[in-house]
């Protein structure tokens, strides 16, 4: 479904590491695709091509690179129609992920890659660290819940506030044992996603992405993403 290529002309991958930390004197990022209308992507790092047609919903593996500042384009995969070009300067000893989000089409919401920083520390063996990053383009700005599958949200306190689109969380670290986020609406019980009941082991870290259905729209998914296991 997704492929690391294997040349590159101006970055050197120095390794495809799925967990683990950057070293003092690399920094390692990903990429995610969370654009619902936007098709299978290539994505070039300086002219060079480091990920290979990757799907909606998908996300490459851990790149391991020097620090410094890369050029990153994002086409339409097999071609060279560039839908996305931007500049990030990624330092040393730091993860991060990057997500192409937004629409293609005209839309307050414009494609963008967007990139945050990842704690991937390891937790304690009775912890569980959870992110929650909104990239539904369709959706206003939500509250979020997390608690046993399927708790009301009446009467609850969310553990999030009017988060925009675009925006992500720091990572919750919340006691080893069985969740489902709940999002509403900003300011109102209306549930607009749940996520996935996660039933995750001790030390892992997990990103939970808010998307649009296929195509754009509702109803809205969560991409559930393994940072560390």
């Amino acid at each position: 479904m997704k492929r690391i290529a294997t040349s590159v002309a101006s970055v050197i991958l120095a390794a495809v590491s799925l967990w683990g930390q950057a070293g003092p004197n690399e920094a390692r990022i990903r990429v995610v695709h969370a654009s619902a209308d936007a098709p299978a992507v290539d994505v070039y790092a300086n002219g060079g091509l480091v990920v290979e047609a990757l799907p909606f919903k998908a996300a490459s593996g851990y790149l391991a690179v020097p620090p410094g500042t890369y050029q990153i384009q994002v086409r339409v995969a097999g071609t060279q129609t560039t839908v996305l070009s931007e500049s990030l300067t990624l330092r040393g000893g730091t993860d991060y992920t990057a997500f192409a989000m937004g629409s293609v089409t005209d839309s307050p919401q414009h494609l963008q890659l967007i990139a945050f920083g990842d704690d991937l520390r390891p937790r304690a063996s009775n912890t569980v660290g959870i992110r929650v990053i909104h990239a539904a383009t369709s959706a206003p700005a939500v509250d979020v819940y997390v608690g046993g599958p399927f708790a009301p949200v009446t009467g609850a306190t969310p553990v999030l506030t009017s988060v925009p689109f675009g925006v992500g969380s720091g990572y919750l670290d919340v006691p080893v044992g069985v969740y489902q986020g709940r999002v509403t609406v900003a300011g109102t019980k209306t549930i607009a996603i749940d996520t996935p009941v996660l039933r995750e082991k001790g030390g892992a870290v997990r990103t939970l992405v808010a998307v649009d259905a296929p195509g754009g729209g509702t109803p809205f998914e969560v991409i559930a993403l393994p940072d560390r296991d």
